[in-house]
Parts: C-alpha cells; structure tokens; sequence
C-alpha cells in the first residue's frame, strides 16, 4: 500500500504559492491546522477530507480570483448553487464523521467561515453602493472603477509581492479632488494608497488590507514651465509639476530649455515624480547632484487627515547633501 505524501497541497484549484497550511491559516488557526494533521491518521477512504478540501478551495480561489469573484457576484443564480453544493458536502461529512468530535470541531468552524462567505457578497454589493454614492460627489463616475481588471491591475508594483487586492480604483482628474477624496475614505474606513507608474522596489504600492483604495495619479501630468526664483542671493530655476507626470517627460522638458533634471531612475519611462519624491529616487545623476530630495526646492503634499501641507527646505545649500549636512524642512498647512 502506497502512503501518501501530504507535503502536497491538497486543497483544489489552488494555482497560486499558497502551501495548504497558509491557507487554513488564512481563514482559520493553528489549533485548526492541528486538528486537521491528527485527523490525517485517522483518514479511511479519505473522501470527507476531500470534501472539506473542496469547500476551502472553492471560497479561497473565488476570493483569490477577481474575475471568478465578479461572475458570482453578478450571477445570483450560480451563487445559490454553490451554497447548495457546499450545504451537500456538510452533511456528507457529517454522515461519515461517526460523531468524530474532531470532525465535529472542524465542521463547525468551516460552516462559520462558509457562512460569512456567502454574506460577504451582498456585503460587498453594499460597499460599493456607498462608494460609489461617496465618491461621485468629489470626482467623475468615470473615475471610480470596481472591475476585475482594475483590481488585478493595482494589486502589485515592480516587486510582484501580491498579497490583497485593492477594493476601488479613483483617478482622480485634478489635484484639488485629492483632499476630499481622502476625507471621503476615511468617513467610508477603506485605507489609501497613493500610485503612480507601479515601479517601486520597496512594496509602496501593494495593497495589504482587502478595503484599500487606491488614488492612480496618471490623470496628474501637468509641468509648469521653468521659473526663476530669487533666494539666498541666488537665482534659482524652479520647474513645477503634479505628481503623475512621467519621469522622461519632465527630463526631456528640461533638455530642450538647457537644463539637466538631475532624478533619473533606470525606471525614468515609466516612473512618475510623486513616486520619485516618495523613493527619494536617484539614478547616474545623483553621483554629481544628488537625489530627489536635494533636488527639491518645495513640495505639497494631502496627508492621512486630507489637510495640504507645503513642505519647502530651509537654508537649501543647492547641491547634495553631503555627510557633514544638517537638513532642515518647513511644514506649513495650506488648508
């Protein structure tokens, strides 16, 4: 008689890097993981295994999967025969289990996590409702997007790190929407996370809790033309510009007035400046002038309260900073 090897997954239609013990953790606990090891020596056939596998599997890919997400969501009637396929495999278990009073422990807590599985569906129906009610206030309906492809899209940066999707998807089509959209999440409890080209190494970008909304700066792209700033008895020329415009725009604006722009990231096509202020990003340049940070002669920012802050360098030496520096910044709130 051949054993099995139950370092393999078990759990179906699992295609991601999930082992099944980080599933169970997922949904469950270690007491659960526990209980689940005892009941493998236990194991006859096997068959009520595979069908508590199978019910975990189900709510894990569905959840994992945007798009399977969506089809149920939309698809009341493949909703209902889902819950009764689950309701079928219960009661299968139960019949099997001989009064089991680890099986019984198991099946309980599978049916709670079913429960709120299929709760969580008109949940989310809800959510989106009051989102979309919230936000069609501050920016364009046009703007908000709920749809698979949307959350797919945002849920990773350059590091490929995955961990949940984001729940909406603004872009916003001015800066003066970035203050009430922040205002308006936090009333709605949903986290905020900034993004512009999704070329951050760091995991900036990556939603890790499931009510995350994510303000896509691409619609911010406008460059002001250079100005000449009279400071510390110096002319300094300062060039402004909103936070989603690309790298190699504002590089080659620079070229064709004479002047070098000294941030340039190997990710210069696609990075944008909010990302690159963010990262305090560098590049060849920054050897001879520093990063974005020495290259910044004053910024605004729409922190966590959505209050607009100025945040401008005091006694700025124009150069990098240099180990013996001492770098001092003034925060001032617009409104």
């Amino acid at each position: 008689m051949i054993k099995k090897d139950f370092r393999f997954r078990e759990i179906p239609y699992n295609y991601t890097s999930f082992s099944d013990k980080e599933i169970i953790l997922k949904y469950f606990d270690v007491d659960t993981w526990n209980v689940l090891e005892q009941l493998r020596s236990q194991r006859v056939t096997g068959r009520s295994a595979k069908l508590l596998y199978e019910i975990i599997g189900d709510i894990f890919i569905i959840e994992r999967n945007p798009y399977l997400f969506e089809d149920f969501l939309s698809n009341s009637h493949r909703l209902r025969q889902l819950r009764k396929i689950h309701e079928q495999r219960f009661e299968a278990i139960k019949l099997a289990s001989h009064d089991n009073p680890l099986v019984e422990i198991l099946l309980q807590k599978t049916i709670l996590i079913n429960a709120e599985f299929f709760k969580s569906f008109s949940k989310i129906r809800s959510l989106r409702n009051r989102i979309m009610f919230s936000l069609h206030r501050v920016t364009a309906a046009g703007n908000i997007h709920f749809s698979p492809f949307h959350r797919v899209l945002h849920a990773t940066d350059a590091t490929d790190w995955r961990v949940e999707y984001p729940f909406v998807i603004v872009y916003p089509d001015t800066v003066n929407e970035i203050s009430a959209l922040i205002k308006t999440a936090r009333s709605l409890g949903l986290s905020i996370i900034p993004r512009g080209g999704g070329t951050g190494l760091t995991g900036g970008a990556v939603p890790i809790r499931k009510n995350t909304m994510i303000i896509n700066t691409e619609k911010l792209s406008r460059i002001s033309e250079i100005e000449m700033i009279h400071t510390q008895s110096r002319e300094i020329p300062v060039l402004s510009a909103e936070a989603g415009v690309v790298t190699d725009k504002i590089i080659e604006h620079c070229e064709t007035l004479g002047y070098v722009f000294a941030t340039d990231p190997t990710s210069s096509w696609a990075s944008t400046i909010g990302g690159n202020v963010a990262e305090n990003a560098g590049g060849k340049k920054c050897v001879m002038w520093g990063t974005a940070i020495d290259n910044l002669y004053s910024y605004t920012l729409v922190d966590s309260n959505g209050d607009v802050l100025k945040v401008q360098r005091i006694e700025h030496p124009y150069r990098k900073i240099l180990p013996e520096d001492s770098v001092t910044f003034e925060v001032r709130k617009f409104r």
